[in-house]
């Protein structure tokens, strides 16, 4: 009776947990390539996405609506109730700052695995071997630090950091439905529609 029905309930809340978790859970992958030569800055093949310029008028992001929930909860084939618990959880911090740009965390260790290490020493604050919550800046203070990564390697810089409201890791950029990192920053930049599609694709 209720007991069966409370453990279906949580069967499926833990089901849709572990696929949008998934994203940004990748630390067990840090010590599969401690070896890895570092990776060189590629040449953009699309333009350049702008991802440090605050918006000259911010305005408050149009919030998601019924039919967005229900959609992104059908392309994830779960229920719209645990989709959101998911979010409420894993990203409590919203979709933009005040000024208008993402929401961020910049990732160091990550960084440090994209670029071989070559970091570690001369730049602990942006890449580390380790992950290092002290580390976090928060905030608008996240992006001098995303500055200073992408002034060495702006391909691994973008990957390395998550992004909005769902906090989709950058080197997933792929698996959102984007060609390139360029894109995928330039569409978290755009709406919270925008970061919803990415998180749901």
């Amino acid at each position: 009776g209720a007991a069966v029905t409370a453990h279906q309930g949580a069967g499926v809340l833990a089901s849709a947990a572990l696929g949008a978790v998934v994203i940004r859970l990748d630390s067990v992958l840090d010590g599969l390539d401690q070896h890895k030569p570092p990776s060189p800055t590629p040449t953009p093949t699309t333009t350049p996405a702008d991802t440090t310029t605050p918006n000259p008028t911010p305005q408050r992001p149009q919030p998601l609506t019924d039919a967005d929930w229900q959609q992104a909860a059908d392309a994830l084939g779960i229920d719209v109730a645990s989709l959101r618990a998911v979010v409420e959880v894993e990203s409590p911090k919203g979709a933009f700052l005040p000024d208008g740009r993402p929401t961020i965390l910049f990732e160091a260790h990550q960084f440090s695995r994209r670029t071989g290490r070559i970091y570690d020493q001369s730049h602990p604050n942006i890449s580390s071997r380790t992950w290092n919550r002290r580390l976090y800046a928060g905030g608008s203070g996240e992006y001098p630090r995303l500055d200073a990564a992408i002034a060495h390697n702006r391909d691994a810089a973008l990957q390395a950091a998550s992004w909005g409201r769902f906090q989709i890791m950058g080197f997933n950029y792929r698996r959102a439905g984007y060609a390139n990192v360029e894109d995928f920053v330039t569409a978290m930049r755009s709406s919270e529609r925008g970061q919803l599609d990415a998180f749901s694709s």
